[in-house]
């Protein structure tokens, strides 16, 4: 066989460069949320440091000296007239129950409207809720002792306006519902904020949860695929770089078969040149065969790096996803623990104005 021209040309090393490095492993990490779950806030603030010192007075032992007696000599003259006593249901009532009977009422749709706490004359001694069994006897023998109904609407609430200390309580009332500083309006303040923000953080709590919850099971997924995906990118790697040392024994061989070529054409003809000449047809025979694998080759590798560069842009993608979502759960723990800390303000302030109403209230 006359050489001729080689119609083989060198091959050059395979890259990976659409591929990018492996996932590093502080961003795997990063793939752990840091959150546990939050608990609604279900603290009642009825229940909070409102322990009163009785549910109420149903004599009229809580009434005060003057409301006592114009009280006992009412009960005198109903007596002479129906041969039986009046009967109190409701007397005396401390702040703290009043304070109960108003939140039950404006948050929880129990029982029947009640004032703020202080600013009901029975917290004062100076109010009763009676029993009406004999209605037109029992409003005479009321009245007639400067006992009075302020509200048409709730027949069997009687007022002591006859007394002297009416005026003085309807005064420090009045104070206490002063707009902005008086104290029962800062403690109705307090409440109803304490309510407002323990519902937007209970409605806040389980959509946290929730995706909070999902967002573990996304970690979960993502580190498994990232896995997989490191494991699927370095085997290419170790193909490339085995691939690779097949390139560089078939360009050692092309060059072999370049030398044998420019050594042949400058011998005699001889049994050396026959040699060579068997030599480089076997070569060539090698080159030709092994050339086809290696297009081949080339094929699946190109294949397989095309497939990694895809997978590897989704992952990108649900990374930035988890990192945005992991934003969010970092945000909303901020918002949530700052609205938590803010309730327990509120309900530690209402309590405060609680206690102080109480200490200017008549005992």
């Amino acid at each position: 066989m006359k050489p001729e021209k080689l119609n083989f040309n060198k091959i050059d090393k395979f890259e990976l460069e659409d591929i990018s490095p492996l996932i590093e492993s502080k961003i795997i990490a990063s793939l752990n949320p840091q959150f546990e779950d939050i608990i609604c806030n279900d603290t009642d603030l009825v229940e909070i440091k409102l322990n009163y010192n009785n549910a109420w007075d149903r004599k009229s032992n809580g009434l005060t000296p003057d409301a006592r007696k114009r009280y006992t000599e009412a009960d005198k003259s109903y007596h002479k007239m129906t041969n039986t006593n009046m009967t109190i249901h409701i007397s005396k009532l401390d702040v703290f129950k009043q304070a109960e009977l108003y939140i039950k009422h404006k948050y929880y749709k129990e029982g029947k409207r009640a004032s703020w706490p202080g600013c009901s004359f029975h917290n004062w001694g100076l109010a009763v809720d009676m029993v009406q069994t004999d209605e037109q006897t029992l409003n005479q023998a009321m009245n007639e002792q400067g006992w009075t109904q302020p509200d048409a609407e709730t027949p069997w609430h009687f007022e002591c306006t006859g007394s002297r200390d009416y005026e003085k309580a309807a005064k420090v009332i009045k104070s206490f519902r002063t707009s902005r500083t008086g104290l029962a309006f800062k403690w109705s303040e307090q409440v109803a904020s304490f309510y407002l923000k323990r519902e937007v953080l209970n409605k806040r709590v389980p959509v946290f949860n929730k995706r909070l919850e999902d967002n573990k099971a996304e970690s979960q997924r993502l580190l498994a695929e990232m896995d997989t995906f490191n494991i699927d990118s370095q085997s290419l790697k170790s193909k490339t770089n085995r691939f690779n040392k097949d390139i560089t024994k078939y360009n050692l061989e092309l060059a072999k078969a370049e030398k044998l070529i420019a050594d042949i054409s400058t011998m005699p003809d001889d049994h050396s040149k026959n040699q060579k000449n068997q030599t480089y047809e076997r070569i060539c025979d090698w080159l030709q065969k092994e050339s086809l694998r290696i297009a081949d080759e080339i094929k699946v590798i190109e294949q397989e790096n095309k497939e990694l560069y895809t997978w590897n842009v989704d992952l990108q993608r649900k990374a930035d996803a988890y990192s945005r979502e992991e934003n969010w759960l970092t945000n909303e723990v901020r918002i949530l623990e700052k609205l938590a800390k803010e309730i327990e303000q509120h309900k530690s302030t209402a309590t405060l104005n609680l206690m102080s109403i109480d200490s200017q209230t008549w005992k």
